[in-house]
């Protein structure tokens, strides 16, 4: 059932309120309540009164919220990679069986929305996906359904009840050039990087195990450049075990996961400036910071938002 769209009036105050999960603690220290009031106010929110549950006053700007979040970006073609972490970083795996369930479904989704899936590692507590959609909702829709029926089935199955995964999805869209097949690494190495086998071939729940040694997995679709590395089967995966050698720089690591993190693009400042004039849409965030009081700051505070 669609839910109604929220009510507006200009000039009317809004009375706000957010649960934490479970009504489990949402502040532990003073410096959390802090912080919390410190986000409020750089996204514009007038707080009226705090108890132990937070009510707020909210100014709306043009019909929506100022703490309304930007869409994903999207551009035809162009690879994503995408997070989803456990709630609280706990686990959302506990068999074999959740592995190969996942797995299921995730194919089954990805069939169903026309998303391409190059790479990914199921993690204990989160999952790392490279995917490419056939249009601009396909990557939403497919989390979404994949999400919701993971969780159904992994609630019924260890008997528990509540949220699994931590929040929305994290994405960002990859410069194919510079980056692509380095993703593909990043993904297939975070077992190795978490100290859980010492070389990417032990462990069963990546698709190094397709895309190095050539154990068939359905779910996957070989991405242009991956086609690229050789003529025959045999010669694209010598060239891209080759890749694994040695251990990833960490300009590397840290441009992926502050990339994906955030939300923005992962690329070159060519392939962003390509983005921003395709899709009229910021690649990079916009410096904070000045006299808040200036009509300066308050207009590049609005851009952010």
């Amino acid at each position: 059932m669609a839910r109604l769209t929220r009510l507006y009036f200009l000039g009317c105050a809004h009375h706000v309120i957010q649960r934490g999960n479970n009504r489990v603690a949402c502040f532990y220290s003073e410096a959390n309540y802090k912080a919390y009031l410190a986000f409020l106010e750089i996204n514009g929110v007038r707080v009226i009164d705090i108890a132990s549950q937070i009510r707020l006053a909210c100014p709306v700007h043009q019909g929506r919220f100022h703490m309304a979040r930007l869409p994903r970006l999207y551009f035809p073609g162009c690879a994503q990679h995408v997070i989803q972490r456990g709630n609280n970083r706990d686990a959302c795996f506990y068999t074999n069986a959740d592995y190969k369930t996942y797995l299921a479904f995730l194919k089954e989704a990805a069939d169903q929305y026309q998303v391409g899936i190059h790479a990914f590692v199921l993690m204990t507590n989160h999952v790392h996906l490279l995917v490419t959609a056939s249009d601009e909702q396909g990557v939403s829709r497919m989390m979404q359904t994949l999400g919701r029926r993971y969780v159904r089935y992994f609630n019924f199955t260890h008997r528990r009840t509540g949220t699994l995964w931590e929040g929305r999805y994290r994405s960002t869209l990859v410069d194919a050039e510079d980056y692509l097949l380095t993703v593909y690494r990043y993904i297939e190495l975070n077992p190795v990087r978490a100290r859980m086998v010492s070389h990417a071939s032990e462990y069963p729940w990546s698709s190094y195990q397709s895309n190095a040694i050539g154990k068939p997995i359905q779910l996957l679709t070989p991405h242009t450049l991956y086609l690229l590395l050789g003529k025959t089967d045999l010669e694209r995966q010598e060239a891209y075990t080759s890749l694994f050698r040695g251990t990833m720089p960490e300009r590397e690591l840290t441009a992926i996961r502050d990339a994906t993190n955030t939300g923005w693009v992962l690329g070159n400042d060519r392939f962003k400036a390509q983005i921003e004039a395709r899709t009229g849409r910021r690649t990079t965030p916009l410096g904070r910071g000045g006299d808040r009081r200036s009509g300066a700051y308050r207009e590049n505070k609005d851009q952010l938002l």
